[in-house]
């Protein structure tokens, strides 16, 4: 599996939870399916629609303000990483 790029987690009650490297979100997504299968087993409700979710994810790309570089004034503009998944990067896993 390629590992590399941000991740995030996302959680059906918290919303977005963060954004990482696949280490660190990894771990914030254990520990909440740990939170998730807690409360099922305390509260004794699980739904069946599948709405109660944690989500560990790649992103391929993400969109925010950036400060425009040698700007006289503070401005900024839209910043586009784009860090897309491609099949070539499949068959480097696989080698």
């Amino acid at each position: 599996m390629n590992k590399s790029g941000l991740w995030m987690v996302h959680d059906s009650e918290s919303g977005l939870v963060c954004i990482d490297d696949y280490d660190k979100v990894l771990e914030e997504y254990k520990a909440y399916v740990d939170s998730l299968k807690d409360y099922v087993r305390s509260e004794g409700e699980f739904s069946m629609d599948a709405s109660d979710r944690v989500i560990l994810a790649r992103i391929e790309r993400t969109l925010y303000a950036a400060p425009v570089e040698d700007s006289q004034f503070e401005e900024y503009d839209w910043k586009e990483d784009i860090d897309e998944f491609t099949p070539a990067d499949i068959g480097e896993e696989a080698q």
